[in-house]
């Protein structure tokens, strides 16, 4: 069965505004879960971390055998709508118990089970979201969705962040007990369900031909065949496996960045809930000028050389940023250029992970390079958490440092990209 245009219009729509859904629950968890957990209820930055690493371990393990049952029943959006359905009932969940008069040694550990339960079915849900975007594009317009894709997720987070901006700073509730951050989870929760109905109900997606009987999955065999392929991309392809390490130390770096800039924000340059949503709103409006200025200059220059500037940029930033006191002007303009930086720093990996990898396996290798960013969100939070932890006597210094090992972490990976070679087309 093939699907008109109009129904194609509608699909990218709905998959436009599921992105939109998304990033709006994303940022409840990103600026005020992590301050919630930590600040007002006293648990150890490390459990945090440790959770979220689990969760996106857990994607990683899992995420290899549900591509592959994907990819044998030819459909993406069951796993969407069972996914969303979890996603729904965890920050439902969560949005009820957080500002509940629940005993503290119950509240915690079901709060923290909700957030991995989030964090997962956030994460694997997105391997079968960005898989639509094949579906719902052709060649010529392909760039353009993505590109509408990256503005709903980046207008979702400046939605996220003013929007409940009130509800943090105790204005009003949405349900009785305890008031401030603890109510965010639910208000974001009732939002992001409400615009994700168009994809659970209005997009269609085209039944492609297929055997009356599907195969039965080999889990053993999906794999052997995922890491013998990683084995030869080491062996034969030295030079893709050293992108992809430089990839993993950069990406680790700005992504526990994230995780923890609330925080950071809290405990090092005491700001309010309300400098800290204009700061990083300064950060997501530039995020998407950067991702077009440096997906122009990548046209004239050389990829490889536009992704030295934009690491380096943030390693010096991120060093920057562990020595200096609170300034708001200062702030300001750090956070504009990170988000500038860090809108071009993606969009000039894919284009050059593109440059060097063989054209008649990019499928196959771009599965490699999601899979060393995922594993980035793994490790990075672990270390972050580790530092804090041994630093435990120092409230502030224990911070710094630890966005100082992050600063250093990108020049690591800046040591493996200068190693890289770059294919002339």
């Amino acid at each position: 069965m093939t699907i008109d245009n109009k129904v194609v219009k509608r699909n990218i729509w709905s998959w436009g505004i599921y992105d939109l859904a998304n990033s709006i629950m994303t940022i409840c968890f990103t600026m005020y879960f992590s301050q919630w957990i930590i600040i007002d209820n006293g648990v150890h930055d490390f459990w945090y971390g440790l959770v979220f690493s689990i969760a996106t371990a857990a994607v990683l393990i899992t995420s290899p055998f549900f591509g592959a049952w994907s990819d044998n029943i030819k459909q993406r959006k069951p796993f969407v709508t069972l996914f969303t359905i979890f996603i729904s009932l965890s920050s439902i969940v969560l949005g009820i118990i957080a500002p509940s008069n629940l005993p503290q040694y119950l509240k915690i550990p079901l709060s923290l089970l909700m957030f991995f339960l989030f964090q997962y079915c956030y994460q694997l849900v997105l391997v079968f979201f960005n898989s639509m975007l094949y579906d719902i594009s052709n060649k010529n317009n392909i760039g353009m969705l993505s590109g509408i894709g990256e503005f709903f997720n980046n207008f979702g987070t400046l939605i996220g962040l003013f929007l409940f901006l009130p509800i943090a700073n105790g204005k009003f509730a949405l349900l009785s007990g305890e008031m401030g951050r603890s109510q965010v989870f639910f208000a974001g929760a009732l939002l992001s369900i409400l615009l994700s109905l168009p994809m659970l109900f209005i997009y269609k997606e085209e039944k492609k031909k297929r055997e009356k009987k599907y195969n039965m999955l080999n889990v053993k065999s999906i794999y052997l065949t995922f890491f013998k392929g990683l084995k030869n991309i080491i062996k034969h392809d030295k030079n893709v496996f050293r992108f992809l390490i430089s990839f993993y130390f950069i990406s680790d770096a700005v992504l526990t960045f994230g995780l923890y800039i609330a925080i950071y924000f809290s405990e090092v340059w005491m700001l309010s809930d309300t400098l800290k949503t204009l700061v990083l709103g300064v950060t997501f409006i530039s995020l998407l000028p950067g991702t077009y200025i440096f997906g122009l200059l990548c046209q004239k220059y050389s990829p490889k050389k536009l992704y030295f500037f934009t690491a380096s940029s943030l390693s010096i930033i991120l060093i920057v940023i562990s020595l200096i006191k609170a300034n708001l002007v200062l702030l300001f303009i750090i956070f504009f250029i990170i988000g500038l930086t860090q809108g071009g720093l993606f969009t000039i990996s894919r284009l050059l992970f593109i440059n060097i990898s063989p054209k008649d396996k990019l499928g196959e290798y771009f599965g490699y390079y999601s899979v060393f960013q995922r594993f980035a969100s793994v490790i990075g939070p672990l270390i972050w958490g580790l530092t804090v932890f041994v630093l435990s006597k120092y409230p502030v210094m224990k911070y710094r440092v630890s966005v100082l090992f992050l600063g250093l972490i990108i020049l690591l990976g800046i040591y493996f990209l200068v190693k890289v070679k770059e294919v002339k087309k």
